[in-house]
């Protein structure tokens, strides 16, 4: 069965791979496109940048307005994400923490913030920035998250833009747009699941 590298959480990081198959139908993912991933002259790994515009979605069964204060509560939801840890808040938009993930065969540990640029509630829109460095000092990442709820007749569709830059070494082991994307397939495929699971819990305890 294909699998990619892929990271529940800190430990045992080396034993695990994972099916790249979606854990439900309503997950997809498409890289959009790739732009300045050219290597440069010198050979400093340093110097590498790897730039990449990734697209998922995913369905949760509730309205877009019970969806939104459930999606940007970022204390409820990190846990949901394979491999992230939530340190502290930095303040209402602002939060610190850390995300294990392997790039290729390599495991990386990245330690940053995540915050939120804008949130529009009405227009079911929000715009995200996360930054980060590698715990090892072998690169970093910055990312502009923007998201899109709408209303389907099953409930809500999140579909999810990330705009992802890595330099250094980080971008040398993840300079494939295919690893890239499949990760991200991965993490975003594992969180709508671990979402999932709590909106039904929460409906059967209140039923």
């Amino acid at each position: 069965m294909p699998s990619i590298p892929g990271h529940p959480g800190a430990e045992n990081e080396e034993s695990h791979k994972w099916d790249v198959t979606p854990p439900f139908r309503d997950t997809v993912w498409r890289v959009r496109a790739t732009r300045g991933n050219q290597p440069p002259p010198r050979t400093d790994p340093r110097l590498f940048r790897f730039d990449v515009i990734i697209e998922n979605s995913f369905d949760l069964p509730m309205s877009p307005a019970e969806a939104w204060p459930l999606l940007t509560d970022v204390a409820r939801v990190a846990p949901c994400v394979p491999g992230a840890k939530l340190i502290d808040a930095v303040d209402e938009d602002t939060w610190r923490g850390e995300l294990a993930v392997k790039l290729g065969p390599v495991g990386m540990r990245f330690v940053g913030e995540f915050r939120f640029v804008s949130r529009d509630p009405e227009a079911g829109l929000a715009t995200a920035r996360a930054s980060a460095q590698e715990a090892r000092n072998r690169g970093s990442a910055d990312a502009r998250i923007d998201f899109r709820l709408s209303s389907t007749a099953q409930g809500t569709r999140v579909d999810v833009v990330t705009d992802l830059v890595l330099a250094g070494q980080a971008a040398q082991y993840g300079r494939s747009a295919g690893v890239v994307a499949a990760v991200s397939r991965f993490m975003i495929g594992r969180f709508a699941e671990s979402l999932k699971k709590q909106v039904l819990a929460a409906t059967a305890s209140d039923s």
